[in-house]
């Protein structure tokens, strides 16, 4: 708690294992809030209640599937539905080589594609995303940026033949301005 003053975002990782509590969670979520710190939470689908009121949550695009199966919608309506009863700001559904699609309140949802010429793995995609996504809106970036800089994080992971080999700086420029210019030629 005392940690958060200090800090510029929040990320909260849960694998249930019991260290991550829903009355603590709530607090930590509660205090970043009450500062102005954003939330990134990535949840146990067993866990959602522990994520209530963060900016954003964190899922893969199964995952995402199988709450809207549970909820017993398509996963546009289940978003929004979870994005009220969470007081969530954003979803960022992880997709691998299928890309990354961002959910936001009342508004349509947006596939970011994969610029990635090839999934070799996917090892540390989920800590990729939460440390981009932490970033970003740490320094005061929209959600829609974020999930941009995520989207790029998660093909530098993807891209990488081992856990130790990461795409170098000038192509992930390449990458960002390649998909900077075709979202404005999608918003046209």
């Amino acid at each position: 708690m005392e940690d958060l003053e200090d800090s510029c975002a929040l990320v909260i990782s849960d694998y249930d294992k019991g260290v991550v509590t829903i009355e603590e969670s709530l607090k930590l979520i509660d205090k970043a809030n009450m500062i102005g710190i954003p939330v990134i939470v990535d949840p146990k689908l067993t866990g959602l209640e522990k994520s209530r009121g963060a900016s954003v949550v964190i899922f893969e695009k199964r995952g995402m599937s199988l709450l809207a199966r549970r909820i017993g919608s398509d996963i546009e309506e289940a978003a929004q539905n979870m994005l009220i009863e969470y007081s969530w700001e954003g979803i960022l559904v992880l997709g691998g080589i299928n890309g990354v699609q961002l959910y936001q309140r009342d508004s349509e949802s947006i596939l970011i594609p994969c610029m990635a010429p090839a999934a070799e793995q996917q090892i540390g995609m989920h800590d990729a995303a939460a440390t981009s996504l932490a970033a970003a809106l740490g320094s005061g970036l929209s959600l829609y940026d974020a999930a941009l800089l995520a989207s790029a994080a998660c093909e530098c992971v993807l891209s990488a033949s081992t856990a130790k080999e990461y795409i170098d700086r000038d192509t992930l420029g390449l990458w960002l301005d390649e998909l900077s210019w075709q979202m404005r030629i999608s918003d046209r």
